[in-house]
C-alpha cells in the first residue's frame, strides 16, 4: 500500500473524505474508457506539471490524464473523464504515452506527482 493513500476514497471528489488530490504515474500505458478531451497547454515540451494541475481544476470532469510524445519532441495531454482505478479495470498498455491516475492521498510530497508504478 502507498504511504497516505487511501484506495476507498472518491478521486471525483477527495476534499469529501478530508484528502486531497494526487496523481500516480505509469510509464507506457494509457486508458482507453471514457472520454478524452485534449488540455491546452502553452508550452509544448515538459507539460506533465501543466497537465496535472489543469485536471485537478476540472475536478470530476478528469480522474486521469495520459500525456503523448509526438514526432519532433513535442507533447499533447488528454484529461480523462474516468480512470482504471474507478473502472476496476488495469491501464492498457502504450509505449511513449505515461498515464497519470488521480488518487486520494492524506498529503503529498508537493511534486506533480506522488508516485511511480513499476
Amino acid at each position: 500500500e502507498l504511504p497516505g493513500y487511501s484506495p476507498d476514497a472518491n478521486p471525483a471528489n477527495c476534499r469529501a473524505d478530508g484528502l486531497v488530490a494526487a496523481y500516480e504515474k505509469v510509464v507506457d500505458f494509457t486508458y482507453n474508457s471514457g472520454n478524452r478531451e485534449e488540455i491546452q497547454t502553452n508550452i509544448d515540451i515538459g507539460i506533465a506539471s501543466e497537465c496535472l494541475s489543469q485536471c485537478t481544476g476540472l475536478a470530476e470532469g478528469c480522474l486521469a490524464v495520459t500525456l503523448q510524445n509526438e514526432r519532433g519532441g513535442r507533447q499533447r495531454c488528454f484529461a480523462i473523464d474516468t480512470s482504471a482505478g474507478v473502472d476496476q479495470r488495469d491501464p492498457d498498455s502504450a509505449t511513449g504515452v505515461t498515464y497519470f491516475e488521480k488518487i486520494c492521498s492524506s498529503r503529498t510530497c508537493g511534486k506533480a506527482w506522488s508516485f511511480t508504478r513499476v
